[in-house]
């Protein structure tokens, strides 16, 4: 019993329209999965960017802090200073006033 063309036409609808839908379905999900690797690649750059940004800000903050060290220390050798000096002028002032009440 041979097959009439709306027939044959009929059979391979039946079987290639969940081939159809299952094409459509993967372009759909392909479509999602490109958008899924953009999004992903633009969140990589701005990971990069951010990490770049880190290392400057790393930096900066290393020169600040070795610059407040220096001035620190600065301020440390002035300040010793300061205490020599008013140390010695304690003691020359009690040299004198020993020395004077001893010269009376």
């Amino acid at each position: 019993m041979p097959l009439e063309r709306e027939d044959f036409e009929s059979i391979l609808k039946i079987h290639l329209d969940p081939i159809h839908r299952a094409i459509s379905k993967l372009e759909e999900n392909q479509e999602h999965i490109v958008n899924i690797l953009t999004t992903q690649a633009r969140q990589d750059e701005s990971i990069k960017h951010i990490h770049e940004n880190l290392e400057k800000a790393d930096e900066s903050f290393n020169g600040i802090y070795t610059r407040v060290r220096r001035v620190e220390e600065s301020i440390n050798n002035k300040l010793w200073d300061f205490v020599k000096i008013f140390i010695a002028s304690l003691i020359a002032g009690i040299i004198g006033i020993i020395g004077g009440k001893t010269i009376k």
